[in-house]
């Protein structure tokens, strides 16, 4: 499927790829990216008093690879505001499928100035993707994600690629591990760089305000979170449960990131159903018998907000 300019409105389904696999011709063990697009399309949900849709996702993923999304824009149109956070308000939702996410350039100069941004906005997920695949990874790039409740869940993702990409994210009254800019559980090996991730809001002022990026149990391996930006979050990171190994050499470190006007910046929350929790215990130099070597984060201090790295 290939398409281009085009707008689906009010659908239960806008777009399904269900299960296939595109054979290289030659070497039957190797599989290929699906050859679909989706450029410059706008996927829309209205609701309103007098239209109620069913709706499940603008665009559904089933055991494929490899789909090209360009500079689409994927929102809920709300009225009235009563459905538009609802369970299956999705942008985009895969099930152990890949897909790769970027912009649309709308010129052949390199690099490239002009282009289109893909954006979702007004979503219960922006996007939510289920794998138990680890070759079937994907890229999400150059991406605004506004008013969302939570815009990126990811279960199980390996290779993962989070870069330069903007989180407005939706202010809660209610705060949880599902709501925020992105939630990581189970996934390895991720590349998330470069991405601004905030709320217009101050957390000091009323409700229990946004997550930036959640991490559960990303295991032992060497992962790393790299040079982003968070601002106006209760929490600008957590990482919880098992993300180091056992002896403590390797994990999850947090470099060159900085934080300003989050009530925490970096939190550490242990999981008592688990043997072992952390982070890896030393941040900085790849020379882990260093423990002085600097981690490059950059701070904010304030007397209004409570902890940079809280445990």
């Amino acid at each position: 499927m290939q398409a281009e300019n085009t707008t689906f409105n009010n659908n239960t389904i806008d777009v399904e790829f269900l299960p296939y696999q595109n054979i290289h011709p030659y070497d039957k063990e190797k599989e290929l990216d699906n050859i679909s697009s989706l450029k410059k399309c706008t996927f829309d949900t209205f609701w309103d008093v007098h239209f109620y849709p069913t709706h499940e996702a603008h665009i559904k993923l089933r055991d494929v690879k490899g789909i090209s999304i360009e500079g689409c824009v994927f929102k809920t149109t709300d009225v009235q505001e009563k459905q538009m956070y609802s369970e299956n308000s999705i942008g985009i939702l895969s099930e152990n499928g890949s897909f790769k996410l970027k912009e649309f350039c709308n010129s052949q100069q390199e690099p490239c100035e002009d282009y289109d941004t893909c954006k979702f906005i007004n979503l219960r997920y922006g996007i939510k993707v289920l794998s138990w695949d680890p070759v079937k990874n994907l890229t999400i790039q150059n991406v605004q994600f506004i008013n969302n409740f939570l815009s990126v869940l990811l279960s199980g993702v390996d290779n993962a690629s989070l870069l330069s990409n903007e989180f407005n994210i939706k202010f809660n009254n209610k705060i949880d591990k599902e709501t925020g800019g992105i939630y990581l559980e189970g996934c390895t090996g991720y590349h998330i760089e470069n991405n601004e991730i905030y709320s217009n809001f101050s957390p000091l002022f009323g409700g229990d305000g946004a997550i930036g990026l959640y991490i559960l149990n990303s295991g032992q391996y060497e992962n790393e979170v790299y040079r982003n930006t968070f601002h106006n979050l209760k929490y600008a990171t957590i990482a919880c449960g098992i993300n180091r190994n056992e002896q403590d050499s390797t994990g999850l470190c947090y470099k060159c990131n900085n934080f300003y006007s989050n009530f925490y910046d970096i939190s550490i929350v242990l999981d008592s159903n688990q043997t072992y929790n952390g982070i890896a215990k030393y941040q900085g130099s790849a020379d882990s018998t260093d423990p002085t070597a600097p981690a490059n984060n950059i701070f904010s201090y304030s007397t209004l907000y409570k902890s940079d790295i809280f445990k």
